[in-house]
């Protein structure tokens, strides 16, 4: 029985010894990530330019209205993007679930075009934050179809994962014929959207999108015993006293919202939210006190990582950040696939 507990105890520290080191990478690439770019800059005028006493204007433009608000904008919606997903896949109980494979930012870069390609061309077009509105409001109409769809047929994970994936063909498609009928300039800009860009983000997006991702994290992180009771089966969840339909609900909606904000701010990046918690999963497994924190760690350092390599692996030409996150996702997501045929072939 002894050995037991201090089984148990060594387990749990061994976990959160793995979120500690998560955290110290975390800041030790935000520190590195300052001091990439095209103009040098020492360790020692970087610290005088973060904290304002520089002599050199030049270097304290060059922190906070450049590199500061890229790697700040990394970790937070890295964060957002990686729960967003682990809530996904807790609550649709599927490893596959996230805002990509749901349609979800498939949705946001079909209301983003939208803005730009018709409404580009009318007054409208100087409201401000009119595209994120456009891209907010599709993302959330998908959630709904899905919703609505599902409910159809029961409200079941398997259903809500395939009226996801029809969502994201058909908002997809619509988008390609956007593009089709657009003209050269709004289809270059539209298309320079879908990319996905951290350096679009100023520092009022910043604000907006740092709110939503605390506020949508306190309420995961209060909801963690629920989602525990849901990992171990709908039928356990519902002996317990957990409204599972309603809870699930709730979840996908928030999950939504965040990843809708996330996404329209700063275009299309995804599969954040399918190897963030995945590889978190493996590391510290389904506890939800350290799952969900985890995700948000990890996330934040796979989207900062994926800036750095964007911006350093041909520089100084910067790739688009969406294509680098899209070649890491389609590779786990094949290998996710083949460890599920592995293990029901055996």
């Amino acid at each position: 029985m002894t050995n037991s507990i201090d089984r148990y105890k060594f387990i749990k520290r061994k976990k959160r010894l793995v979120l500690y080191a998560l955290s110290f990478l975390l800041i030790k690439l935000s520190i590195s990530a300052l001091f990439i770019g095209t103009y040098d800059i020492t360790f020692l005028e970087m610290l005088t330019a973060l904290f304002k006493t520089s002599e050199e204007q030049a270097h304290v433009l060059l922190m906070w209205n450049m590199r500061l608000p890229r790697v700040v904008v990394a970790v937070v919606a890295g964060a957002g993007l990686s729960i967003s997903g682990a809530i996904m896949q807790t609550t649709l109980n599927n490893d596959l679930a996230s805002p990509s494979t749901l349609g979800i930012t498939s949705a946001a870069t079909f209301g983003a075009n939208l803005s730009i390609i018709f409404i580009g061309s009318t007054v409208l077009m100087q409201m401000p934050y009119i595209t994120t509105l456009t891209a907010f409001l599709c993302s959330m109409i998908a959630v709904s179809l899905i919703l609505g769809l599902s409910k159809l047929k029961t409200f079941t994970p398997g259903v809500i994962i395939l009226a996801g994936v029809a969502m994201s063909s058909l908002f997809q498609a619509m988008t390609t014929i956007l593009q089709y009928f657009s003209d050269q300039n709004t289809l270059s800009q539209a298309v320079f959207w879908t990319f996905g860009d951290l350096s679009r983000a100023n520092w009022q997006d910043i604000i907006i999108l740092t709110v939503t991702v605390i506020l949508s994290y306190v309420f995961f992180y209060i909801k963690r015993h629920d989602y525990e009771g849901l990992s171990h089966g709908e039928l356990y969840a519902a002996s317990i006293g957990i409204k599972t339909q309603k809870l699930r609900l709730i979840s996908i909606l928030v999950a939504s919202l965040l990843t809708s904000v996330c996404v329209s701010f700063l275009g299309m990046i995804g599969f954040i939210g399918l190897i963030g918690p995945h590889i978190m999963k493996k590391m510290i497994g389904k506890d939800h006190r350290l799952f969900i924190p985890g995700s948000a760690l990890l996330g934040s350092i796979i989207l900062l990582f994926a800036d750095m390599i964007s911006r350093t692996i041909i520089a100084p030409i910067t790739l688009p950040i969406g294509a680098i996150t899209s070649c890491l996702g389609a590779g786990l997501f094949l290998y996710i696939l083949l460890k599920k045929k592995e293990s029901s072939s055996c």
